[in-house]
């Protein structure tokens, strides 16, 4: 694809922008604020290409009384610390805070779409240059001297316009997803909490009220000591924590970014736990909920329910979404909240005597869900070994 390669270091064909945060203490700064403000955070889990806002916004003074800097659309986001390695590009003019470096790209030279993907290819490289004692962080001066070799910019368009049917077809299976989910969601609430006064009649007709302990086995979690690499090199196991759930998007999870070894599972208190399973994350982030698409084991920040005759993964998986406020509600602790299975056993659940018919819809949805996600996984590995063949 062309022999013609030019070598250039990013600073000298994009403006690279450190992004800020304003004063938290002012309210002035966010309250009604109309300029999307992005942070590392709300870019964990997210599946698309552009970004046009985050959870937050901030005002016009908020932006003026702060180094943050107003970044037009088309600007790559690349998130510089906690974690390194997010990409986005902005789709409307936006902000950033301090988690990032922002590339605007000279349009004559560069395309912005191609260092997107220039930047996926390269992340964990760019990541070993990072540097800091409290958190890993990659300095401006680092990012500027980052070497690129660029072919022409019809021949940029071209690889950018393959790996970019890839994308949409990826955002394309999470759009129906999306919906999917909301459809069974729907069916949920239309078997378990439609009328919720009607309990009583439903009592009559047979549902009986239980504490989910009593009807669901509940698994905790364990770390192998760090220390042991028989307990980690090569290790065939997955082994989630709590940041795997958040920074995947979907129901459905199928690999971990850390596996364990067989000596590792035995020498510590992880348990392995059947496919389809659901992780429900206990302390940290509390609430959080995957399903594991074959056998795994977990860190301490699970409670794993593992579903049954008497209560399908199904209802627990919408169950757990939706009570997701009373569980947290139910956490303690000083240092960082947690709830305890201790606590979790008393929660009470309404069961159906029977569930037959609403388990086939659900199952319906569930398998064409797994079905799209591992289409997605196929696409992004098909993706990630196209980047570094084409962009060098």
């Amino acid at each position: 694809m062309g022999k013609d390669f030019m070598n250039y270091e990013l600073g000298r064909i994009t403006k690279i922008v450190n992004g800020a945060t304003p004063s938290t203490k002012r309210k002035e700064y966010y309250d009604n604020g109309t300029i999307p403000w992005i942070t590392p955070k709300d870019l964990s889990g997210y599946a698309n290409k552009h970004i046009s806002r985050g959870e937050r916004n901030i005002t016009q003074l908020g932006l003026k009384s702060s180094s943050a800097k107003l970044l037009p659309k088309g600007t790559v986001l690349f998130s510089s610390r906690a974690p390194i390695g997010y990409v986005a590009i902005a789709n409307n003019n936006l902000a950033t805070n301090q988690g990032f470096k922002s590339f605007i790209c000279d349009k004559e030279i560069i395309d912005n779409e191609y260092l997107y993907y220039f930047l996926i290819g390269k992340r964990d490289a760019i990541e070993t240059m990072a540097n800091g004692s409290v958190f890993k962080e990659l300095p401006l001066s680092t990012m500027k001297n980052i070497p690129i070799s660029l072919p022409s910019l019809a021949i940029q368009k071209k690889i950018v316009r393959i790996l970019g049917d890839l994308d949409k077809k990826i955002e394309l299976n999470y759009d129906i997803m999306t919906n999917l989910e909301k459809l069974a969601e729907r069916t949920y609430k239309h078997w378990f909490e439609e009328k919720p006064e009607c309990n009583e009649l439903r009592i009559r007709k047979g549902w009986y009220q239980v504490k989910i302990g009593d009807v669901v086995k509940l698994v905790g979690g364990g770390t192998p000591r760090t220390d042991n690499s028989e307990y980690w090199n090569n290790g065939e196991i997955n082994w989630f924590t709590p940041s795997d759930i958040t920074k995947s998007n979907g129901i459905f999870v199928d690999e971990s970014q850390r596996k364990i070894t067989e000596k590792g599972l035995e020498n510590s208190t992880a348990k392995l736990i059947p496919s389809h399973s659901l992780l429900l994350s206990s302390r940290a982030t509390i609430g959080e909920l995957a399903i594991n698409q074959k056998p795994a084991a977990t860190n301490q920040g699970f409670i794993v329910l593992l579903p049954n005759n008497r209560i399908s993964l199904y209802q627990l998986y919408f169950w757990a979404k939706r009570n997701k406020r009373r569980i947290i509600s139910m956490a303690n602790g000083s240092t960082f909240k947690e709830i305890s299975k201790r606590d979790f056993k008393s929660i009470e659940i309404m069961l159906p005597v029977r569930i037959e018919k609403f388990n086939l819809i659900m199952k319906e949805y569930f398998d064409q869900i797994e079905r799209l996600t591992n289409e997605i996984s196929t696409l992004k590995m098909i993706r990630d070994n196209l980047i570094p063949k084409l962009i060098k």
